[in-house]
């Protein structure tokens, strides 16, 4: 990932946090397919992996403010 995309991602997280619930659709669009890749391989199932990914989309969301290296929110997420 480029210095510019981190750049918009760390935005994008200080945004959320401020409430602006759009800014984490950078977010989602960043990360959304590694982490189903992850999960996929993880889980052997399309279903489980969508679900697995869902249910960490919303749980970063809920707890973004909780992240203290924005820069870091690929293995943030990833841990989740």
């Amino acid at each position: 990932m480029e210095q510019n995309d981190i750049n918009r991602i760390v935005r994008a997280v200080h945004e959320t946090i401020r409430g602006n619930t759009d800014a984490y659709n950078v977010i989602v669009t960043a990360y959304m397919q590694k982490l189903y890749y992850t999960a996929r391989s993880l889980s052997g199932s399309d279903a489980q992996a969508e679900d697995l990914v869902q249910e960490t989309l919303i749980d970063g969301y809920l707890h973004l403010s909780r992240l203290r290296e924005p820069e870091k929110i690929e293995g943030w997420l990833m841990r989740i």
